[in-house]
């Protein structure tokens, strides 16, 4: 089996494109360099406004960019006891 190494860049880039699971149409703009293709918005104003998208994917934040959601703060103090017994001893 050859090494992706070995296998010439043009191949390599190729099938990055074949097996990439998304289109170029998926997305609204392109930033090339500091250039956006397609917007008259600035590169920071176009990836700030994705930072955003990114950044409420998994954790909830509120309008104002806070995040929200809970945690339990009060944990036990015992300390949970071992599953299995080690050999030679007894479990009480």
């Amino acid at each position: 089996m050859r090494r992706p190494l070995d296998v010439p860049k043009p191949a390599r880039v190729a099938l990055a494109q074949l097996l990439a699971n998304w289109r170029p149409d998926d997305f609204e703009l392109r930033i090339l360099g500091d250039t956006v293709v397609g917007s008259e918005r600035s590169k920071a104003e176009v990836v700030a406004a994705d930072k955003l998208v990114l950044q409420g994917y998994g954790r909830p934040y509120s309008e104002a960019g806070k995040p929200t959601g809970t945690y339990y703060k009060y944990s036990g103090a015992e300390t949970l006891p071992s599953w299995a017994p080690s050999e030679g001893t007894s479990v009480e």
